[in-house]
């Protein structure tokens, strides 16, 4: 649908991964609240739902009203909505009433539908749906933002580093070789990791033109929130090599001198961290964001504009929601439940309990059944034999396991970030003095 060059506002709402009758009704609902609040528009542009948003377009100006029963078409397989004249304000408030009605209703009959096709285009717009998938329950609090001027910067795109995994992965590339080869200055100083951090760095920025940029790292594996959940938490992993371990302030330092914003908040790591930039970068500006991380934690987070790079046999592979849906045949917020069924144990491990004896295949194969670890015990009694008994013993330890998998997405200290303090500004002068100081010669070369 075309846009007025008039369009000043809109009303947007963020769409759940998976569309239920549910969440739907709750975004629409969202939308009739923001529409009644909205005295200083009178037009209506258009409706669309892209990147993952559905969006009201606004406008200054007047508009004849017209029937809301003329422009909706009901059946029992979906919606139609025509919004090919334009609408006043109070009018596309009925319609979204209307349709909030309709699948109310149509939930009533069948609980188990689940949304198939949610489009705007050639002004029609399209509620589908199918049987056979239980609903999501969704906060509303985490869905809808409030009206706000059209962004006029579309083109950003932010990266976000997990700090701790890349420059772990950036140390052990080299640290196979034995402590004498490793990369050293003059007075001692191992940098090593921090080198390879910086040119992994470089990298990433030539390859998607990030506008922003942010670095996040953990703190002290005792200190975490998941921790006094469960004291065994991250409790099997030997302690960090010295060398690395001194290499995080060096690296903080060298981040510091280029003017690169990190962050670091008590009780949290850094999964939590990207989990809250990810969240507030989508619902503000809707944009590609990158993780950057080999921790596999993070496929909860993939979303329309969400991806992760992933360092894979010496290159990078950029895993989206579609990819992920495709080699694990479940959505991306089902992750959660798969990590917390099937655990993790090992010396490097998160020493999540998880079920025992139950592996990835069988938490997929559950998943692929029931829709969440909710909805397996709900339904326990129709599963049958040894993994039945599995899980009846299991269940306190699942549930403890979701709670440590889970992802926070609402750091507070993370949240009352501007974003646009996270534009790329990077300091020359400081970058060639501590590339200097660090020996970074190569570096150098680039640099100048």
């Amino acid at each position: 649908m075309m846009k007025s060059s008039e369009t000043i506002k809109a009303c947007r709402v963020a769409l759940p991964n998976r569309h239920t009758f549910i969440t739907i009704k709750t975004c629409l609902l969202s939308l009739i609240a923001q529409l009644k609040k909205e005295k200083s528009v009178r037009k209506v542009e258009g409706i669309t739902v892209r990147n993952g948003w559905m969006e009201v377009l606004l406008s200054e100006g007047e508009v004849k009203d017209c029937s809301v029963d003329d422009r909706l078409v009901k059946g029992e397989e979906g919606i139609k909505l025509n919004i090919q004249e334009k609408l006043n304000v109070e009018s596309c408030k009925c319609l979204i009433e209307d349709l909030t009605n309709h699948l109310i209703s149509s939930g009533m009959k069948q609980k188990s539908k689940t949304i198939n096709t949610l489009i705007a285009e050639d002004g029609i717009f399209k509620i589908e749906w199918e049987k056979g998938v239980p609903q999501q329950e969704i906060n509303t609090n985490e869905k809808v933002t409030s009206i706000r001027k059209k962004s006029k910067t579309p083109d950003e795109t932010l990266v976000v580093i997990d700090g701790n995994n890349m420059l772990s992965r950036s140390h052990f590339a080299t640290a196979y070789r034995g402590t004498d080869d490793l990369m050293r200055t003059a007075d001692g100083r191992y940098t090593n990791g921090v080198y390879g951090f910086i040119n992994m760095l470089f990298k990433l920025l030539e390859i998607y033109k990030p506008t922003n940029l942010a670095v996040t790292f953990d703190v002290s594996r005792s200190s975490t929130f998941r921790r006094q959940i469960h004291p065994e938490y991250k409790g099997l992993r030997e302690e960090t090599d010295p060398i690395l371990k001194e290499q995080f302030d060096t690296l903080q330092y060298v981040l510091d001198k280029m003017s690169i914003p990190y962050f670091k908040v008590d009780s949290f790591e850094a999964d939590d961290l990207i989990g809250t930039f990810v969240k507030e970068w989508s619902n503000k500006k809707g944009t590609p964001c990158y993780m950057v991380s080999n921790d596999k934690d993070l496929y909860q987070l993939l979303d329309g504009n969400v991806f992760q790079v992933y360092r894979e046999k010496k290159q990078d592979v950029v895993i989206s929601k579609d990819n992920f849906i495709e080699k694990y045949g479940i959505q991306p917020y089902q992750w959660i439940d798969a990590k917390a069924i099937m655990g993790e144990s090992g010396k490097s491990s998160d020493n999540i309990p998880g079920i025992n004896g139950i592996g990835l295949k069988g938490a997929l194969d559950l998943l692929a059944s029931y829709s969440s670890l909710d909805d397996i015990y709900a339904n326990i009694d129709e599963i049958k034999g040894a993994k039945k008994k599995k899980l009846d013993e299991g269940k306190d330890d699942a549930y403890l396991s979701k709670k440590l998998v889970t992802i926070r997405t609402d750091v507070p200290d993370i949240q009352n970030i501007n974003l646009d303090d996270l534009r790329i500004k990077l300091n020359r002068n400081g970058t060639l003095e501590v590339f200097e100081e660090l020996e970074f010669t190569s570096l150098l070369e680039k640099i100048s």
